[in-house]
């Protein structure tokens, strides 16, 4: 009777392993500071100076961009940029599809975004000349406004279905001028928004 057939296992299974760890090793040995990538040494972006306006975003420097605050002041700032420059298609970037009314408290009343910059700039060519709104800052001071959560706002009250208790109730302090116009233009009697940061930061309530 011939004699079973010896197994390879046992001297095969070494041979992978030491095919495998060949490369490990030469991964290991070649890593070097070197070889990180190249943004863990780029010099950190020039700072702006205070109150300068960035062109690309149009909003100030001193913004705390990355944050919820920050975004929701960057929104509040191209806004209102764009609101002084009857800048249609800004507007329009800035409002969510539905916009609530929330000034001067939150109702179930809404508008089409499309609806809503048309009656603004329509207000802009009949009373506009008479306003001393050229910039957004004419407005108000970005910088000064406060942010929070909106069902910490409305505690004990129902919100309007499309309205989140994880938005944020934007209070917004006019200028005297920036009132006036706000008022004489749109009827607006305080300087508060809502805005919703995700999936992109938009004003969904005004």
């Amino acid at each position: 009777m011939r004699p079973a057939p010896r197994s390879t296992f046992g001297t095969r299974i070494p041979c992978c392993l030491a095919l495998l760890t060949v490369p490990l090793v030469g991964c290991g040995a070649s890593a070097s500071p070197q070889a990180l990538p190249s943004s863990f040494d780029d010099p950190p972006a020039a700072v702006r100076p205070v109150g300068e306006v960035d062109p690309a975003t149009m909003t100030p420097a001193t913004l705390e961009v990355g944050t919820e605050k920050g975004l929701a002041r960057a929104l509040v700032a191209r806004f209102l940029e764009a609101l002084a420059a009857r800048d249609e298609q800004a507007l329009l970037d800035c409002l969510g599809d539905v916009v609530f009314q929330v000034s001067p408290y939150i109702s179930l009343r809404t508008r089409a975004k499309a609806d809503l910059v048309s009656a603004w700039l329509e207000a802009f060519e009949r009373r506009g000349r008479y306003t001393a709104i050229r910039r957004g800052t004419d407005i108000a001071d970005v910088e000064a406004l406060t942010i929070e959560p909106l069902g910490a706002a409305v505690i004990g009250t129902t919100l309007p279905s499309g309205l989140d208790a994880t938005d944020l109730l934007v209070t917004l302090p006019l200028s005297p001028d920036g009132e006036r116009a706000v008022r004489a233009l749109f009827g607006w009697t305080t300087g508060r928004m809502v805005i919703r940061l995700a999936p992109t930061p938009r004003i969904v309530g005004i």
